[in-house]
């Protein structure tokens, strides 16, 4: 076959007019061939753990359908919407393309029409936020789609094979479907679709007690600076008497060690300590101690990670005595699970999602070849595992993203490729209807590779080969010039709106690393092309990091003068070096002063008030766009200041400096080990502009787009792991995963080197799926750059897919058929810019707002509807300082006192002490053993975080008080602690919608219906005729609170579900001290009138009365509402509180006839009174 021309960039956009590409480019031979120019090549693959090896071309066709965890590998049946989902755990494999969220989306529709499941029956669990949100908003339209078919509409996407199977029955059936679609639609705030860690969350407060850890601990990654407290402590403990001279390993290598165990919690360490002596045997020693410091010092903090509260959830359902009561529970609340991204799942994950649905029905849905997340503890071998007895095995055989070219070019070039494990096999797919042939015009083959030739004038190493460096800027540079090529030659796109140019927006360029994605960025800013980089690398590496780094040294020192003027050279304040120099003492002074009111912003305000102000003062968002990379920058410091806002709230760090300075060191360390940052840390994208996207590839995956460049699959890195991570090598394989091993011992032991080679390995696999992730990103067009005359090409997995089975890459071209070209570059590339065509400008003109405000829709609160605010918006507060402390107009002569102590009596007053309060009773355990013990060491903990000056006995006695007074008159009245932990909600939100359309709603209304139901001897029945005569001022919108606690009290007929409401309100003394008749039943009735609080309890259940209508079965107002409790703990001292009037002191117990709770109830959704 003829070999194709050789040309720069440069001629070819001076030839557009011949169409870049006319016909598939043919290779030459010039130049280092792999096989030849690279000997021992195979050696080298196979000692980075690849599988050259051939399989079977896997197939989707029409062959039998293969059952069970003995199936043949490379054959297996296709998903058919039709099959019903039986029993057991059914496998689909779901490769690039083939609508793995759509087919998901399918299953629950078909679940929910056919099986008549409700949505809160059916459980979808994904790996991130953004994959929650988006499954949802599919699922929905998806039901929608559905029922509009069913109704005889057109759909959007119209009527595909999983529709069908819900139209073709009986138009009765259709009718049934229809039916429970609408029902499902009607609550589909039911739907179960969580994250893992959303999942474990909810289950942890759904098995209750019968886990170690509370629901209501704080969950978050492993923080860096505790790990170096953690590291630093444990060192000084074991080497500051070192009477021995015992070799001392460097306390960063101990950091770097138990952050690894520490990240990695499925896996055993190695070696045992009793197998080795030494320096191996005190890594392994400090490695073990610093994982339990670790976790000691973050249960106390009352922190947890995701791994932890997956690890809680699994002992549960494994253990011995409550695991089968646990399992049986979930069973019986869910019918199905779906589990999406299943190859993405760590040991502890699959342990938990088996242990629940192994015995029902569940569907594991995934693609092992898109396993690229190990750094994030994603297990391929859990996937793996779970094809082991499976009763059904699946995959989807339809590529909706790319085009019948393209496809076939990859078949050839992936024709069966291995990513890892014989399991984990390409598959051929076949396109979609209406996709078969090319939806991109003007180019060439749908699968370009671009090899460089040996001979280019790139810097060289001394065995000849390129040096890497200098390859990966001659690769940038060809990437931009093929950029700027394809936009200037006239190529167009099949879209839904016709036929179109290609622009900068359809393209992406996918790399390995930030720093190959600045490369990139760097090139294309030359040539004037717009580009954008998205999640590239951490933020705390960028240029954003130092500068803030400066800033606040400044900020915690404004005497260092030093870190003054270093501080005003930065970004955030603006000077330039030459203004720095000849600043005077009164303009430095004038800084210093600066420096310390932020600093006092800082410490009293927080993060926020610091950048708002930095902001304001300095013109900092003006003066950073206006640079050329602005919006890059400004995106950082923003981002920055989040995740700095994040850490400083909780009040654990004394040095912000400090700790951003130990992050960012951390990260430095990440980015050269070549590990991906966690997501939250991850480079944001700055604008959404019509732009080139260049991204990394693992941030590409799950995203699709026209075309795609990938430069620098050749470009594999090669390090060996300081502490290697690997599966245990002599497990067999088969339904359980093989266990993870850490290997903490160091080069001091003899089997280090066997287990770094095995992690690399692995790292190796990984890094092949990460090049089958790269090549399925595009719709139309796939550009690839291949440098063979690069050291580090011949361990690639390009390498490997291009020369599989000695394959020359001419005989590559000619098995393509004209679907993939590979054109050799004889020339370095020449600047080529880039010449946008002319746009049209809009007519910009002034919008106008032509509609009228409504006035009276608010979001209200009950602080906001209390009658002295009258709806104007007032400061929400737990207690009200001001009027809470008055005397309540007793009588001028005392009544005779109870010889009774009140804890609380001389403790602070206000709505800070009364946070207080509620934190403590919010996190307290009501069934604790030791009451005391509990209070006080939750007390400790709040102190930690702020400073308090009163005696913590007295505030513990008080608490503990309050927990064994009655709550009722009888003396076997339930107690606090008595009230069954698993029939409570703490801080039940709501958000109720009040007259959204049918009108509007005042305090007279809620009073008139009050009046008309409340006796003349209530004791809150004058509150209702003050109501009465507040009707002016009318309102419509959301009401918003949240109720300290519901619980269930035994009654008449059954339990009962009650308001509870904890008030810190210190009420005036009857006598000359303070006394539990200060607390009676008038003195309480007066604060819940004058305090406004007989609103807030009659809101509270009217909200409750809404929560309970919706969720329990057989409701019933007058059987199941309880009334309200107002618990003034001050007043609260135990079983001897004296009862007064038949009530409790302390406790303001009310229940209004229920009748009246649902009259309000009806008013807030448009019926008159």
């Amino acid at each position: 076959m003829a070999a194709g021309p050789r040309e720069g960039t440069s001629r070819r956009i001076q030839r557009c007019a011949e169409q870049v590409g006319d016909g598939p480019l043919q290779p030459r031979s010039r130049g280092r061939r792999l096989p030849a120019a690279v000997p021992g090549a195979d050696v080298d693959r196979q000692a980075r753990g690849r599988r050259p090896c051939r399989l079977q071309r896997p197939s989707v066709g029409p062959d039998p359908p293969t059952d069970g965890g003995d199936a043949d590998m490379t054959t297996v049946a296709a998903y058919d919407p039709s099959e019903p989902i039986g029993d057991g755990r059914t496998i689909i494999e779901a490769s690039a393309g083939t609508g793995k969220t759509f087919t998901i989306a399918a299953a629950v529709t078909r679940l929910v029409a056919v099986e008549g499941l409700g949505l809160e029956e059916i459980l979808v669990v994904t790996f991130t936020r953004a994959a929650t949100a988006e499954l949802k908003g599919r699922v929905r339209t998806r039901m929608v789609d559905t029922l509009r078919a069913l109704d005889g509409h057109d759909t959007p996407g119209g009527i595909d094979e999983h529709m069908r199977v819900l139209l073709d029955v009986h138009p009765a059936t259709r009718g049934t479907y229809r039916s429970r679609l609408a029902g499902a639609l009607t609550h589909f705030d039911r739907a179960q679709i969580f994250t893992i860690d959303g999942f474990a969350r909810r289950l942890l407060g759904a098995l209750g007690f019968r886990v170690r850890s509370s629901a209501d601990m704080e969950v978050g990654a492993v923080d860096d600076q505790l790990l170096v407290q953690v590291a630093n402590d444990l060192m000084v403990q074991r080497f500051a008497d070192n009477p021995n001279g015992d070799a001392v390993p460097k306390a960063s290598d101990a950091v770097v060690v138990g952050k690894v165990v520490v990240d990695t919690p499925d896996a055993r360490v190695v070696p045992e300590v009793d197998e080795v002596s030494g320096m191996a045997r005190t890594r392994v020693e400090i490695a073990l101690a610093i994982a339990a410091e670790t976790a000691r010092r973050m249960r106390a903090a009352r922190v947890t990670t995701f791994d932890g509260e997956l690890i809680e959830v699994r002992d549960a359902l494994a253990d011995p005595e409550i695991g089968h009561g646990a399992r049986t529970l979930l069973q019986r609340r869910y019918a199905a699970a779906l589990v999406d991204e299943s190859q993405d799942t760590d040991p502890i994950q699959w342990q938990v999602i088996r242990a629940i649905f192994d015995e029902s029905r569940l569907v594991v849905i995934g693609d092992p070849k898109q396993s690229i997340y190990s750094f994030r503890g994603a297990d391929v071998e859990s996937y793996l595992s779970s094809i082991e007895g499976a009763t059904a095995r699946r995959t989807l055989g339809t590529n909706w993203r790319s085009d019948g070219p393209l496809i076939a070019a990859l078949d050839t070039l992936l024709d069966g490729v291995t990513f890892g494990d014989e399991r984990i096999a390409y598959r051929n797919v076949r396109p979609a209807p209406g996709q078969e042939g090319s939806r991109i015009h003007g180019t060439g083959p749908p699968l370009s590779i671009r090899r460089f030739d040996g001979d280019l004038p790139i810097d060289r190493r001394r065995d000849g080969y390129f040096k890497v460096g200098s390859a990966r800027q001659a690769v940038a540079a060809d990437v931009a010039n093929e950029i700027v090529a394809l936009l200037s030659c006239g190529v167009t796109i099949d879209s839904q709106e016709g036929n179109r140019p290609v622009g900068p927006a359809d393209i992406a360029v996918l790399c390995r690393t930030r720093k190959q994605v600045d490369l990139i960025r760097a090139e294309l800013t030359k040539r004037a092309v717009p580009s954008v980089a998205a999640r590239t690398g951490g933020v705390f590496t960028t240029i954003a990091a130092e500068e803030w780094r400066r800033l606040l040294l400044a900020i915690e020192r404004p005497d260092r003068i030093d870190y003054v003027r270093l501080a005003a050279t930065t970004l955030l304040i603006g000077y330039s070096p030459a203004q720095v120099a000849v600043l005077d003492e009164s303009a430095v002074l004038d800084l210093q002063y600066r420096m310390r009111s932020w600093q006092v912003l800082l410490y009293d305000e927080g993060v926020p008030a610091l950048i708002a102000d930095v902001g304001r003062t300095t013109g900092l968002a003006g003066r950073v766009l206006a640079l050329a990379d602005g919006e890059r920058i400004m995106t950082d410091l923003t981002h920055i200041a989040e995740e700095m806002h994040a850490v400083w709230r909780l009040g654990r760090i004394g040095s912000l400096a400090g700790w951003l300075e130990t992050t960012i060191s951390e990260a430095a360390a990440r980015e050269d080990s070549r590990v991906e940052e966690p997501e939250s840390r991850q480079r944001r994208l700055q604008t959404d502009a019509e732009a080139v996207q260049v991204r990394t590839i693992h941030g590409a995956k799950g995203l699709e787009f026209p075309v795609v460049f990938v430069p620098y699959a050749w470009d594999v890195p090669s390090i060996k792991p300081v502490v290697p991570v690997f599966h245990d090598p002599d497990a067999e394989v088969g339904g359980t995963p093989r266990r993870r091993l850490v290997d903490v011992g160091g080069r001091e032991w003899s089997g280090f080197a066997e287990h770094v080679d095995l992690a690399m390995a692995e790292d190796g696999a990984e890094e092949g799926r990460l090049l089958y992730v790269a090549l399925t990103r595009a719709k139309h067009r796939l550009v690839v750059w291949w440098i063979e005359n690069a050291k580090s090409t011949a361990s690639s997995k390009l390498a490997e897919v291009i020369t599989t089975d000695d394959r020359s890459p001419e005989d590559l071209v000619a098995q393509s058929r004209g679907t993939i070209e590979m054109p050799m570059v004889e020339a370095l590339p020449s600047l080529q810019v880039y010449a946008p065509p002319p746009r049209e400008h809009a007519v910009l003109g002034r919008a106008r707002f032509e509609r009228s405000l409504d006035h009276d829709w608010r979001r209200a609160s009950f602080t906001s509807l209390s009658p002295e605010h009258l709806l104007a918006g007032a400061v929400e507060t737990s207690e009200h300082p001001l009027r809470v402390d008055e005397p309540n107009g007793a009588d001028d002569a005392p009544p005779p006192t109870v010889g009774i102590e009140l804890p609380m009596a001389g403790l602070p007053r206000g709505a800070r002490f009364g946070t207080l309060v509620h934190e403590i009773f919010e996190r307290l355990a009501f069934d604790a053993r030791d009451m005391t013990g509990a209070v006080t060491e939750l007390l400790e903990a709040e102190m930690r975080r702020s400073a308090w000056d009163f005696d913590p006995d007295a505030f513990v006695a008080g608490m503990v008080a309050a927990m064994e007074t009655p709550l009722g008159p009888d003396a076997a009245s339930p107690r606090l602690r008595d009230l069954d932990p698993s029939q409570m909600l703490h801080e039940m939100t709501f958000e109720l919608p009040v007259h959204t359309q049918a009108g509007t709603v005042s305090l007279g209304d809620i009073g008139f219906v009050m009046a008309d139901h409340l006796s003349v001897d209530d004791p809150f029945r004058r509150y209702a005729d003050q109501l009465l005569g507040l009707g002016a001022q009318r309102f419509r919108g959301y009401l918003t609170g949240a109720i300290d606690l519901v619980a269930t009290l035994p009654g008449p007929g059954g339990s009962r579900y009650v308001v509870m409401d904890y008030k810190s309100n210190a009420l005036a003394a009857l006598g000359e001290t303070a006394g539990p008749l200060d607390y009676g039943p008038d003195p309480l009735a007066g604060a819940m009138i004058e305090s406004n609080y007989v609103l807030q309890a009659t809101l509270y259940q009217v909200a409750l009365h809404r929560y309970l209508q919706w969720r329990l079965a057989g409701y019933d107002p007058a059987n199941h509402l309880g009334g309200s409790m107002y618990l003034f703990v001050r007043g609260m001292a135990g079983a001897d509180t004296p009862v007064v009037d038949g009530e409790r002191c302390g406790v303001a117990r009310w229940q209004p006839p229920a009748e009246m709770i649902t009259a309000l109830s009806e008013l807030f959704t448009g019926s008159r009174p």
